[in-house]
């Protein structure tokens, strides 16, 4: 099901299964593009190639409360389905306010539950001191309706991607002509992309930003800022439960149980993705979290998120430490965590920072020497900050074992 520019409700009681057998196809059983006030309700998702709900260009107040879970067996099959969606449950990306997202219940998906982020660019060329073109891997779709004038954009220095600077924008349009040296930065930012694909931008600012070809971009104000998640159930699927990107936002009164990966994650993937970007005011309050991140990927060397609750920014690899710290005023109080081999709070790239009044039960039980190792990372207990400025931890109980397991 695809819609464009929709303000609208699909429920009462639907039923969407837009896929039958096992194919990944990476289509979604709803994408909504360039769309507002959409509310989605009492729908049920059995299945679907590729995310649940896909929506970009979002804007103005979207509500969604929906299940997902595995349809019955196809026909002539003989054993239950192993996967409700291939991807996604909810993935949000280039809209200028976040969703409510509440009394969800997620199972068996292929992907994370829940992703919110933004867009990163690329400086192409420097025209004026105010007057920048900047680029993207993607078309031009409706991407300048979600680049608001007046709002903030940041430069960040490539390897850390600290800000050392920021600029109101005064106008954003995208170009019809890409010349070949555009591209060519294009492609070595976004390798997995095919060569000659890409969209160049004219970005003009209200002060000058020193940004050089080469720099990197992002706007805040397009990451789904003003986000809402509660009293959702998250449960026995692959990857992490909530992979947020974006800004000024509540986490609270959710259920995690048995997701392969971590349950909340909370920071900036400025490496890979380049999904942008660094988060600020958020709080992560009176959540449940129980039997989660005992995937092998945690605790690789690349692993960049080592807790249940995780805040973060991967950067660039080789940049190594210290990480910068670009998340801010991030509050986790009173949740419960109950079995995670690392830590139950893992808090990197950070800055004020409040940890208080959480629960966590027997964790920290099998972290892996190896985790985090080839970004510079380790936890050394339960609850760990030991790259993150101005942390408040206090009244916390910790029950279980406070040192790893030794070596039989």
């Amino acid at each position: 099901m695809r819609s464009n520019g929709t303000n609208g409700t699909i429920g009462i009681g639907t039923v969407v299964s837009p896929f039958q057998g096992f194919r990944c196809a990476m289509d979604s059983a709803i994408r909504m593009n360039d769309c507002e006030k959409v509310r989605i309700e009492d729908v049920t998702f059995l299945a679907a190639p590729g995310c649940a709900y896909l929506g970009r260009y979002m804007r103005g107040d979207n509500y969604y409360r929906y299940t997902i879970k595995p349809g019955p067996p196809p026909v002539g099959a003989t054993e239950p389905r192993l996967l409700s969606t291939c991807a996604d449950g909810l993935n949000i990306a280039f809209a200028t306010k976040g969703p409510t997202i509440e009394g969800c219940r997620f199972s068996f998906m292929g992907d994370d539950s829940v992703n919110l982020h933004g867009v990163t660019f690329v400086v192409l060329e420097r025209k004026t001191p105010q007057e920048l073109i900047v680029g993207w891997p993607y078309s031009r779709e409706q991407l300048a309706t979600v680049i608001p004038t007046g709002a903030t954009v940041r430069r960040l220095r490539s390897g850390n991607y600290e800000v050392p600077g920021t600029a109101r924008l005064t106008a954003f349009e995208p170009l019809r002509e890409r010349t070949p040296e555009h591209l060519k930065i294009i492609r070595s930012v976004w390798p997995r992309d095919e060569a000659g694909r890409g969209t160049a931008f004219r970005m003009t600012l209200a002060e000058p930003l020193g940004a050089e070809p080469g720099d990197f971009l992002d706007v805040p104000d397009n990451n789904a800022p003003g986000f809402a998640i509660h009293d959702c159930v998250f449960e026995d699927h692959r990857a992490r439960g909530l992979r947020i990107m974006a800004s000024h936002g509540v986490i609270e009164r959710n259920t995690f149980r048995r997701l392969k990966m971590n349950a909340i994650t909370i920071g900036a993937e400025y490496e890979f993705w380049r999904e942008a970007g660094w988060v600020e005011d958020v709080q992560v309050r009176d959540n449940t979290i129980e039997d989660v991140g005992r995937d092998g990927a945690n605790q690789s060397g690349t692993a960049y998120v080592l807790g249940a609750i995780g805040v973060f920014g991967r950067t660039d690899r080789e940049s190594r430490l210290p990480l910068w710290p670009g998340n801010r005023a991030i509050t986790i109080v009173g949740n419960t965590i109950r079995g995670c081999p690392q830590a139950g709070i893992f808090v990197a790239a950070a800055k004020d920072v409040q940890i208080r009044n959480n629960r966590l039960e027997h964790c920290f039980y099998r972290p892996g020497e190896s985790a985090g190792k080839g970004r510079g990372l380790a936890i050394s207990g339960p609850i760990d900050a030991q790259n993150a400025q101005d942390v408040a931890i206090k009244n916390n109980e910790i029950i279980g074992p406070a040192q790893p397991p030794a070596k039989q």
